[in-house]
């Protein structure tokens, strides 16, 4: 069964309606976005699993389009503030790009950070000492 939407098949592996609507939905909003074809590789190559990781593979993508075609276009641009503008717009797209795909690994890994805080006095003076993990 074919609905021209990729990604659609999984859903169908096991029937719900909910999830197909979501994934439906899902891809419209990439496809609107202009990233549909990017949006699916990223969530297929990252094996995001579940709405959360999809989503954020799907952002992931947007983040990264919308960022190249605004450095392109500052590139070609003559008006210096225009080009400034157009490049800070971009930058911010980097790093919420970079931001999303640290997200996206650690809620594939179940990374988490261990904070351990120490207490210890050395001739009178109150020393504390952080480690992370």
């Amino acid at each position: 069964m074919e609905f021209g939407y990729p990604g659609l098949e999984n859903a169908l592996k096991e029937p719900d309606l909910l999830d197909c609507d979501a994934t439906i939905k899902r891809t419209q909003l990439a496809d609107d976005a202009g990233v549909f074809e990017m949006a699916i590789e990223t969530a297929e190559s990252t094996k995001a699993k579940g709405a959360v990781q999809k989503m954020l593979s799907h952002q992931l993508a947007a983040a990264h389009h919308h960022a190249m075609r605004l450095l392109g276009e500052a590139d070609r641009q003559k008006d210096p503030m225009i080009k400034a503008k157009l490049m800070n717009t971009s930058t911010r797209l980097m790093d919420a790009f970079s931001k999303g795909a640290i997200t996206l690994q650690k809620l594939q890994t179940g990374a988490n950070q261990i904070v351990t805080v120490q207490h210890v006095s050395v001739n009178g003076q109150a020393v504390i000492g952080m480690g992370h993990r």
